[in-house]
């Protein structure tokens, strides 16, 4: 469907196939939460264990746009040790939290999603798949990962396909929306974080890669992917400022009324929750 729009030929069947794309986009959030919530077992702890090889894979992907550094910096400006740092922290705040299990596809780009709007969804390429179940098939895996693998694809490949940044928003919202919406596997934000991150710096190697024959400088490619990590980035970063001062602001509330009681006008107490 994505690939078709750059074959539309008139107005009328852009916005059919647009509003076929979002039809299908509606499907596989419901595939996806199906597949994150039904299996026996989903909901359980996940494992650690089954971030253990995309953390050695986002290590490995720093590593290789750190050797590619100098000559992405004379693209845009890369501060590639606040990338490696902001790795680390996600890595550590996502061992340290406990998320639910599910039964994860590992692979689910637009490419591996089948649409019919008659038989629905179909998932292929499932080799990965096997992962995120321990040896009594009970689910171990981290919904995050397929949610962040399709959100980023879906948004790359409709740019690709001169889909307007509008257009692409609605799309990826609606998919956000309608997972939600049918109860999938409940998102760590941290780990989504995470996966968005290891997504964003697989599609900068990829096409470092794929440009590297050519005039590195001359990549959209590496250009869209140097934007949407920094973007990651500047987020996180937003974030961790806002922990923070929150945490600033709760121990002077502490510091100032260490009972957990502020005191008002006249006899009475306004009780404040601090703890």
């Amino acid at each position: 469907l994505i690939d078709s729009i750059t074959e539309a030929t008139t107005t009328s069947d852009r916005n059919n196939i647009l509003n076929q794309l979002q039809k299908a986009v509606v499907d596989i959030a419901c595939a996806l939460a199906e597949l994150h919530t039904k299996p026996i077992g989903s909901g359980d702890l996940a494992l650690d264990s089954y971030l253990t090889e995309s953390i050695r894979r986002a290590r490995r992907l720093v590593s290789v746009v750190a050797k590619e550094h100098a000559k992405l910096q004379d693209i845009v400006d890369l501060d590639i040790d606040k990338v490696h740092n902001q790795l680390e922290h996600l890595i550590e705040e996502c061992l340290c939290e406990q998320s639910k299990a599910a039964i994860v596809h590992g692979d689910a780009h637009p490419g591996n999603l089948f649409w019919d709007s008659l038989a629905g969804v179909t998932f292929i390429d499932t080799p990965s798949l096997h992962y995120s179940m321990d040896s009594m098939g009970k689910p171990i895996g981290t919904p995050e990962r397929d949610i962040a693998s399709f959100e980023g694809r879906l948004v790359e490949l409709c740019r690709k396909a001169g889909i307007s940044k509008n257009e692409s928003k609605s799309f990826r919202d609606t998919f956000l929306n309608n997972y939600d919406a049918e109860k999938g596997g409940s998102l760590s934000e941290k780990k989504l974080k995470f996966f968005q991150l290891r997504f964003v710096l697989g599609e900068l190697v990829q096409a470092c890669n794929n440009e590297r024959s050519k005039d590195i400088q001359g990549s959209k490619d590496i250009q869209e992917a140097i934007v949407s990590l920094k973007q990651i980035l500047e987020k996180q970063w937003m974030d961790n400022q806002s922990k923070v001062e929150e945490t600033m602001i709760n121990k002077e509330h502490r510091d100032n009324y260490p009972s957990g009681r502020l005191r008002g006008g006249g006899e009475s107490e306004l009780s404040i929750e601090l703890y």
